[in-house]
């Protein structure tokens, strides 16, 4: 499945460029919002760079597909990768 993901921030702005990745068939995709502001992963191309506030995120994708998100901020103990870790238990 191809994936893309636009960003908007509080000043209406879309800085950066589309985020586009494909997810295999019956695999998931755990994103953080540092891995989609610099771009840097392996099989995703395009980064949101850095905006103003709180995004709202446009996703489209070619097959359904359901998201999931977090709003919450880090324990100052928790890493992104510890929490990756807990949820794929």
């Amino acid at each position: 499945m191809n994936m893309t993901l636009v960003g908007i921030d509080d000043a209406s702005d879309s800085p950066g460029t589309p985020v586009t990745l494909t997810i295999p068939s019956h695999k998931s995709v755990t994103l953080t919002s540092d891995d989609l502001e610099v771009g840097e992963l392996e099989g995703v191309e395009g980064q949101l760079d850095s905006g103003t506030g709180k995004w709202r995120l446009m996703i489209s994708s070619d097959h359904p597909l359901s998201t999931m998100h977090w709003n919450e901020p880090l324990k100052s103990t928790e890493t992104d990768e510890m929490r990756a870790k807990s949820l794929n238990r």
